[in-house]
């Protein structure tokens, strides 16, 4: 998707990165993006639910790993934490929902320690290393 115009547009305008594209590349992210028509219902309208025989279902990947061992409990290392949001201390502000492969149901993230790797969820949960995490 990035690289193509509507691409760049939904990731400027989603997430306001711009020009920082390129540093986001380096870091090893957005590299293995889709180049072309994702095929939304409406994305001038903010509807970016795929159509029936988009290229891009799924296709999908985990934004991230589990690096610590198998466990189970409220504090985990990752790949790369800085997908994920905690609230950053901002009253009124939550943290992301993100699922962990393998659980049944999503988790409320409460701190990410980006230069640890580390993310604390609300509740006990379990893990097991190499498992993909991601937004719900």
């Amino acid at each position: 998707m990035l690289g193509s115009p509507l691409g760049n547009k939904v990731v400027h305008n989603e997430f306001g990165l711009g020009e920082e594209i390129d540093g986001y590349a380096s870091k090893g992210r957005f590299t293995a993006s889709f180049v072309g028509d994702s095929n939304f219902v409406d994305a001038s309208k903010r509807n970016y639910t795929l159509k029936p025989g988009s290229s891009v279902i799924d296709k999908g990947a985990f934004l991230t790993t589990v690096t610590s061992a198998n466990g189970q409990g409220r504090v985990f290392n990752v790949n790369d934490a800085g997908w994920f949001f905690d609230g950053n201390g901002i009253a009124g502000e939550e943290g992301d929902w993100i699922m962990i492969q393998g659980q049944p149901a999503p988790i409320k993230v409460v701190k990410v320690d980006r230069k640890t790797k580390s993310i604390t969820v609300a509740s006990d949960t379990g893990w097991s290393q190499g498992a993909g995490v991601s937004m719900p």
